[in-house]
């Protein structure tokens, strides 16, 4: 079972060479995109010669979440380096030496270093989206479920960018331990996955002696089986994704696809299941169905010209404040809590720009702005709610951001939270 997983990785290995049918592309090898306990972290970058499109796609190079650069396989991105895609073939650290949330760590670290470095290698920030097969898929699922915010305060200014990703396409991506083939049954390294133990050895410090130790409190170790599984992290905000499964696959079974596909519909953000009959966990030709990823990245990383634009309400300011004493309609604050401390409006409930970018719960976003009830945006200039829109109104919100500042607004009369 172990060899399959490391077989899936060169899944395409027969034809590992580069043909006449893949596009012309200059590859950087060996970026550094991190360092952890004096080890590199790098990636490998493909640029297209022709057409490039703007956008890139990151590529989880990951099978039984083992990576090796040897598994980098140009092949397999010939249809994104055709379209015009930046592909970014992440390394990261490998089991056995590391275990799944350490793993998490570093593909956050890739998206931030990427998103940092984007004027140079010419994708747009906000056009990232995220690939891989089986664990691949997996790291892809949680890097679009569940991203973490920047730090405004690092010292590196890589880690003050977010984690967040725009788009996921995927293969046969395990989705949820506590539940794995069937209901209840456990899979941290156990169960159907006995032979991947080491991703699974939990560890922290201990306090004494600073030494690793292994996690053996099961309740603990739910609880991280739980945090690692991208079916506890879809909301409102999680990005499209697309899974192509085998409807034989007797590694990952579908059901997994299946609890994250349903997961997605019940907050209404679009994912769709694409069962490839008679597949195991991989196939001949899996290659080919890379044209499936490279369709959905068109449709989910479009252009900013191919984007609906977002413009600053006509609404009147005496309308806005009657719309919100009626209380068919809210006031979304989108400045930063420093800000907010500093002065806000009565009628505002916080919501940082940076949160939104981030990520937030369907639950979040329903306690502040019910469905139904008309969004009014704004933060310190107007250029933030605008970008804070664009985000709110793909869920569904009838978002309108108020070209007025905090400032203006207080002297067209609206309250502020500390008058009376």
């Amino acid at each position: 079972m172990y060899r399959s997983i490391l077989a899936l990785m060169v899944v395409v290995s027969a034809t590992s060479v580069v043909t006449a049918q893949t596009p012309a592309f200059t590859r950087t090898e060996d970026v550094i995109y991190g360092r952890k306990f004096g080890v590199a972290l790098t990636m490998d970058v493909f640029t297209p010669k022709e057409k490039a499109n703007g956008a890139g796609v990151i590529f989880c190079v990951s099978g039984g979440w083992v990576s090796s650069k040897d598994s980098v396989n140009a092949v397999y991105y010939a249809e994104l380096l055709k379209r015009g895609y930046v592909v970014f073939a992440v390394v990261h650290g490998s089991q056995p030496k590391f275990t799944i949330p350490e793993v998490l760590e570093d593909m956050h670290r890739a998206v931030r270093y990427i998103r940092h470095n984007a004027t140079k290698y010419n994708v747009d920030p906000e056009r990232l989206g995220i690939s891989g097969a089986s664990a691949g898929g997996h790291l892809s699922l949680m890097q679009g479920n569940a991203p973490k915010a920047g730090d405004p305060k690092a010292k590196d200014p890589v880690d003050r960018q977010t984690s967040k990703v725009c788009a996921i396409a995927c293969f046969f991506p395990p989705t949820d331990f506590l539940n794995y083939g069937k209901e209840g049954v456990i899979a941290l390294g156990r169960g159907p996955l006995t032979g991947f133990r080491p991703p699974f050895d939990f560890r922290e410090r201990d306090a004494k002696t600073n030494s690793w130790e292994i996690i053996t409190d099961e309740a603990k170790r739910t609880a991280i089986g739980k945090e690692i599984s991208p079916v506890y992290h879809v909301c409102a905000t999680s990005a499209p994704a697309l899974i192509i499964h085998g409807d034989k696959d007797k590694l990952v079974p579908i059901q997994q696809a299946e609890l994250v596909v349903a997961a997605y519909k019940k907050v209404g953000v679009p994912c769709e299941l694409v069962t490839k009959v008679g597949g195991d966990h991989g196939w001949a030709g899996i290659d080919k169905d890379i044209a499936q990823f490279a369709d959905w990245f068109d449709k989910y990383l479009p252009a900013k010209a191919q984007a609906t634009a977002i413009e600053h309400t006509k609404d009147a300011p005496d309308a806005i404040k009657k719309a919100l004493a009626a209380k068919t309609a809210v006031l979304i604050d989108v400045r930063e809590l420093k800000e907010w401390d500093a002065g806000h409006l009565q009628d505002a409930a916080l919501l940082p720009l940076s949160k939104i970018k981030a990520g937030t719960t369907a639950d979040e976003l329903a306690k502040l702005m019910p469905k139904g009830k008309v969004v009014y945006l704004h933060c310190r200039a107007g250029g933030r709610c605008v970008t804070a829109a664009e985000i709110l109104v793909k869920q569904g919100y009838d978002v309108r951001p108020l070209k007025d500042g905090y400032d203006d607004l207080v002297k067209l009369g609206f309250p502020k939270a500390d008058e009376k």
